[in-house]
């Protein structure tokens, strides 16, 4: 639907507690979360949250996981550190490909022993 109002030149307001939405503001898209109060998040703010621009959030939420939605993440990575990683990699799949570049040994060995989850087929 976001995509077909960005196409159509529209504006949208996305209603939910669900950060993973926060991916599709942009393009005309806001998102109200209801529980944050009545201010609707703007790219601006999800790169504040995020430290990612929204076509980035699902490769972040992959790295540090999310109970909600049952991903586990990488442990050791948080918010910082994931952004960090997506910003100078540009994506999950790179980051993972190159790996072996990391300087720090614990968050290589991390993301080295915690990748195979990436490959496990969607429930359903």
């Amino acid at each position: 639907m976001q995509r077909l109002a960005c196409e159509a030149k529209a504006t949208t307001t996305i209603v939910s507690s669900d950060k993973d939405l926060m991916q599709l503001v942009g393009n005309g898209g806001t998102m109200l979360r209801h529980h944050e109060g009545p201010a609707a998040s703007a790219r601006a703010e999800v790169i504040e949250k995020f430290g990612v621009g929204p076509e980035k959030v699902i490769e972040v939420q992959a790295l540090i996981g999310d109970s909600t939605d049952n991903v586990p993440g990488v442990p050791g990575i948080g918010v910082k550190t994931a952004a960090q990683l997506i910003g100078e990699y540009g994506d999950l799949e790179t980051l993972l490909k190159r790996a072996s570049e990391i300087k720090q040994d614990k968050r290589r060995q991390s993301l080295i022993d915690n990748a195979s989850w990436r490959t496990c087929p969607a429930p359903g």
